[in-house]
């Protein structure tokens, strides 16, 4: 999906742009997508927060998916262009 959004945006994959490069740019934003509900009710303790932090909505977790889906590999074909 990266490389067709940095294709749409520029006409071509960059020339550096190698298999690594795209699984990077690909996998945090598709983990995302795939686990919303697993990913947003995740706790991380904190030693300056007392209680827990409330579940984020999967809705937003699965939004962030996308816009690291769709963006970075954007940004990344504008880097190494």
């Amino acid at each position: 999906m990266g490389a067709y959004v940095a294709i749409a945006a520029f006409g071509h994959v960059p020339r550096k742009t190698t298999v690594p490069d795209i699984l990077l740019a690909t996998v945090p934003g598709l983990l995302l997508i795939w686990f919303p509900e697993q990913i947003g009710s995740a706790i991380i303790p904190s030693n300056d927060r007392p209680a827990p932090s409330p579940e984020t909505p999967p809705v937003i977790v699965a939004f962030m998916g996308w816009v690291f889906l769709v963006g970075v590999p954007v940004v990344i074909a504008l880097l190494l262009d």
